[in-house]
């Protein structure tokens, strides 16, 4: 079939760079599967020493076969322990055995080389530290008794002697002049009360002293006498109106929302512009409407300035209007 080489496959050799043992892998039985069946491998044995099994599928009746060729493809190293496989790959007559060959165990370790000659001596280290004290050595033995020497120089006066005993009294003296004037003596003790004085002239009226606490509040009082009838209320009407300034210190108008039959009472409705507060002054009160000059609170108060400023344009602001 043209299928091996005329002088057969040559032995496949793993190595490894840690000496393990040589994987020799062999051709072992080449069977002729039918020509439905595929091409197929396997490795047999135990390594270092196995064998490669190959199954070639035969051609087809009344045909001549092609003659088939296998390449070597891949070869991989597996693990060691791990078992060998092989596979074919690709179409007859051209195909492809790839295999994977297990790393064979290490080897055993070799002999220690001889040892290496000796190096330079390094430089020396720095001086240590002083060493503690040592232990005073034992007395010596006494020594001979030398020559007597030539006589020392006078030594020093000695201690003072005892005191000795008291000599007779002699006669007094002449008087001495007087001495200076001692320092103060101490106070002496408080002295008796004496009487009580005549009484002083009538002092100024003093000052009028605080308003002491209110007193318990007293009993009811009897129910006064019925009053007069009155006469009939005019209604009052109440209403909020709200405007916007449209430049600062400009009053600006506003128009409420009923005619009253007199001018009504205009009042502020103070509103907050984030922390300042937005006042308004009512001017110029008519039955229908009036005129507002709008104030905001400062945001610094000064000493001598007022609290409250011309509120910038597009400030809005609220009035009461109370009225009949």
């Amino acid at each position: 079939m043209g299928l091996f080489p005329q002088n057969g496959f040559t032995p496949i050799v793993t190595v490894v760079t840690d000496k393990p043992t040589t994987t020799e892998l062999t051709i072992g039985s080449v069977v002729t599967n039918s020509s439905e069946q595929g091409a197929g491998a396997s490795i047999t044995g135990e390594a270092p020493k196995q064998k490669l099994n190959l199954a070639i599928p035969k051609g087809k009746d009344g045909q001549t076969p092609s003659p088939s060729s296998i390449a070597i493809g891949e070869v991989k190293t597996a693990e060691h322990g791990t078992q060998a496989s092989a596979t074919i790959t690709g179409d007859a007559p051209n195909q492809v055995l790839n295999l994977q060959i297990p790393r064979g165990a290490n080897g055993e370790a070799g002999q220690q080389g001889p040892m290496g000659p000796q190096g330079s001596n390094g430089s020396a280290g720095p001086q240590g530290d002083k060493g503690d004290k040592g232990e005073p050595g034992a007395k010596g033995e006494a020594g001979e008794k030398g020559e007597k020497g030539e006589k020392g120089d006078a030594g020093s006066m000695g201690a003072q002697g005892v005191q000795g005993p008291k000599g007779d009294t002699g006669s007094q003296g002449p008087k001495g002049d007087t001495g200076l004037a001692g320092a103060q003596g101490p106070q002496g003790l408080k002295g008796d009360t004496g009487s009580q004085g005549a009484q002083g002239i009538k002092g100024d009226k003093g000052d009028a002293g605080a308003q002491g606490a209110t007193g318990p509040a007293g009993p009811k009082g009897d129910a006064g006498p019925q009053g007069l009838p009155g006469t009939n209320a005019t209604p009052v009407y109440f209403e909020t109106v709200t405007g916007k300034v449209v430049t600062a210190g400009t009053k600006v108008a506003i128009t409420f929302g009923k005619k009253y039959t007199t001018p009504p009472q205009v009042k502020a409705d103070p509103i907050w512009n984030g922390d300042q507060l937005v006042m308004g002054q009512a001017t110029d009160i008519t039955t229908t409407g009036c005129n507002v000059l709008v104030k905001q609170s400062v945001g610094t108060l000064l000493l001598n300035g007022s609290p409250f400023g011309n509120a910038p344009a597009n400030t809005n602001f609220n009035m009461f209007i109370i009225g009949s």
